[in-house]
């Protein structure tokens, strides 16, 4: 039988305290019944306490996104080796090849918040295309269940369909060099799309070697001038959350978020892409947004007063996001990233404007490192 280990991430979640375990128990109880027959009003309240009772203990919110993101990992790591088990039990054998399960964005930056959606995606090692019809049976058949299971665990499907199920995201290795090199070659605005989803991966289960092969592709393809240089001009115009007057740019008045600043595509998403950019261009591995601004300090490219003022920036969008989505779940709301900017006291409104202000420096100083551009 194929390598299929457990990745050393994370640890075993018998050793968790009592609120941990209980989310992973209901999360993990939800996924063995039939599809539609869980509650999952469960999940969102084993969530709920935990994050709460993780703040009452003065947990800063960046704590608080890591121990989230291992406790549904390790839940994610249970349904896949369950999922080799059941395919075993309907007797369509052990793995054909090698295999490794792969979590992608927040999950793999240690940075999820409530709520989060599947994403992920699949190396499998290289194999004669004789094999091929076998070998993709087996893993469309695992993959099919592996993704219902986790939707019936409380983790919704990704709406741009990043998991496994999608053959865009589950290749051999040999497959995922030559898409590499694609995307590379082109540099187009899907490509350059499709390639930041993947720099943002880590293993999860099954061979981390794959996992390590896959790596050492993305960065020797990636990290080249025409391509860095690409990936900002496309996200040039990722606005910040920022406009005339350093006032908050907030959805519209046809919006049903009117008022209500997009915390998510106005400041996470251009925070993230521009860190990961510079850690790119200047070589450091990390994959969570902190560890690459630690990074990045370390490499020279931030002062030590830009990496404390980023860092408190992040700590300031996530502490805000995990109080709205912990209101929202507390009123039997779905959560979501849009905050109205006036319910905040001003000391906090305040924080959130200069967040925003390191972020868009942030971003310009990523166009000026890979381009040479100052405006």
């Amino acid at each position: 039988m194929p390598d299929v280990t457990q990745s050393p991430r994370n640890g075993d979640h018998r050793c968790a305290p009592e609120p941990e375990r209980q989310l992973i128990a209901v999360r993990l109880e939800a996924a063995r019944r039939p599809r539609g027959a869980g509650d999952p009003t469960q999940i969102t309240a084993a969530q709920q306490r935990l994050v709460a009772q993780l703040r009452a203990r003065g947990l800063p919110a960046g704590r608080i996104q890591r121990r989230l993101t291992t406790l549904n990992n390790t839940v994610i790591r249970r349904l896949a080796r369950q999922a080799v088990a059941v395919a075993l039990r309907r007797g369509a054998g052990p793995p054909p090849v090698r295999f490794c399960l792969l979590v992608m964005g927040s999950g793999a930056r240690d940075e999820h918040f409530l709520g989060p959606d599947q994403d992920h995606g699949m190396v499998l090692a290289d194999y004669p295309d004789r094999d091929h019809d076998a070998v993709d049976a087996w893993f469309r058949c695992y993959s099919s269940h592996l993704v219902e299971r986790l939707e019936a665990a409380g983790f919704p499907r990704d709406t741009g369909d990043v998991m496994c199920t999608n053959p865009l995201w589950r290749k051999t290795l040999g497959q995922w060099t030559q898409q590499i090199t694609t995307w590379a070659r082109r540099a187009d605005t899907v490509s350059l799309c499709l390639a930041d989803v993947l720099l943002d991966c880590r293993p999860l289960f099954g061979a981390p070697a794959l996992a390590r092969a896959l790596r050492t592709a993305l960065t020797r393809q990636l990290a080249t001038a025409a391509f860095l240089k690409a990936t900002v001009m496309a996200h040039g115009d990722r606005g910040v959350g920022l406009g005339w007057f350093n006032r908050f740019v907030t959805m519209g008045r046809s919006d049903p978020h009117r008022g209500c600043i997009n915390l998510k595509h106005t400041a996470l998403l251009p925070f993230i892409t521009a860190a990961r950019q510079l850690a790119l261009y200047h070589r450091v591995p990390a994959l969570s947004t902190r560890g690459r601004l630690r990074g990045l300090h370390r490499r020279g490219a931030l002062t030590e007063a830009d990496h404390q003022a980023l860092q408190t920036a992040m700590d300031t969008l996530a502490d805000q996001v995990l109080r709205h989505q912990l209101r929202q779940l507390h009123e039997g709301q779905t959560a979501d990233y849009f905050l109205d900017p006036t319910a905040l006291p001003a000391e906090e409104r305040q924080a959130l404007k200069e967040a925003l202000k390191r972020i868009r420096r942030l971003r310009d100083q990523a166009r000026n490192d890979i381009t040479g551009q100052i405006f």
